[in-house]
């Protein structure tokens, strides 16, 4: 992983962000945990590596 793509291969990160960083009080059903701060994509690992540790 030598480039400064952290592009989401499957979608997981950009699930888990969304729950994070949802705004609240829109009527939309949904809160985050902290809708007031930002996030900062960062990949640690390729979509091909598979890990028992994680």
């Amino acid at each position: 992983m030598n480039n400064n793509f952290p592009d989401d291969d499957n979608g997981h990160g950009t699930h888990v962000a969304g729950i994070i960083a949802s705004e609240t009080n829109n009527h939309e059903g949904v809160a985050g945990i902290t809708w007031y701060n930002k996030i900062m994509p960062i990949k640690a690992m390729g979509a091909r590596v598979l890990s028992p540790l994680l």
